[in-house]
């Protein structure tokens, strides 16, 4: 799959139940409102090597994720 069929795939379990599918979709919005298409390459690197993406908070820059880490 392509990074933006990835994004969307993971994005359709955007519900709003707070489950880790759901938490995951939430945290890919953030990803990609901040970062934008750079979340998709990060997709295709994490389904490649079967991780997730997790945003790194920079502690001297309060409410705003400063990147993007696999886990």
């Amino acid at each position: 799959m392509t990074g933006i069929q990835l994004f969307e795939y993971h994005l359709a379990f955007r519900d709003y139940s707070g489950t880790d599918r759901d938490d995951y979709a939430q945290t890919l919005e953030t990803a990609f409102s901040i970062f934008g298409n750079d979340v998709y390459s990060k997709l295709e690197q994490a389904e490649k090597e079967d991780k997730k993406i997790e945003l790194i908070e920079d502690s001297s820059v309060e409410g705003a994720p400063t990147g993007m880490k696999l886990i």
